[in-house]
């Protein structure tokens, strides 16, 4: 089990890409709630993607809530996202492909296919 990014005595160790795949995703969750706009899922998720320790990674999300701190959640209910979740995600999802794509022709066409393959793995797809 990897520590969580804000644990005491960790924050200077190194993120591992499966850390940077969770706080991708937690910031997909925020972005579909609307605590981020667009923009600013793009510019945590380059951040998140260029560091590497766990300070880093909390740096990125440190104005956001927990999971569990976040409001309107209680224990025992069931939690029914809102209407039009499914298309905010999708167009998160639209937003993280093309900066892939843009990142990817910064990079070269030679790294294209390990980029697309983490953000398929960041996305939940593979």
């Amino acid at each position: 089990m990897h520590p969580h990014p804000a644990e005491p005595n960790t924050s200077d160790l190194r993120a591992a890409d499966i850390d940077r795949h969770q706080v991708i995703a937690e910031l997909t969750q925020h972005t579909a709630a609307g605590r981020l706009t667009l923009d600013e899922f793009t510019a945590r998720t380059d951040a998140v993607t260029r560091a590497k320790t766990y300070r880093d990674l909390a740096a990125v999300t440190a104005d956001l809530p927990t999971a569990g701190a976040t409001s309107g959640s209680r224990s025992g209910t069931r939690h029914t996202p809102p209407p039009g979740t499914a298309l905010a995600m999708a167009a998160v999802v639209l937003v993280v492909l093309i900066a892939g794509i843009v990142l990817a022709g910064m990079a070269g066409w030679s790294q294209m296919g390990s980029m697309m393959a983490s953000m398929t793995t960041a996305m939940g797809c593979g």
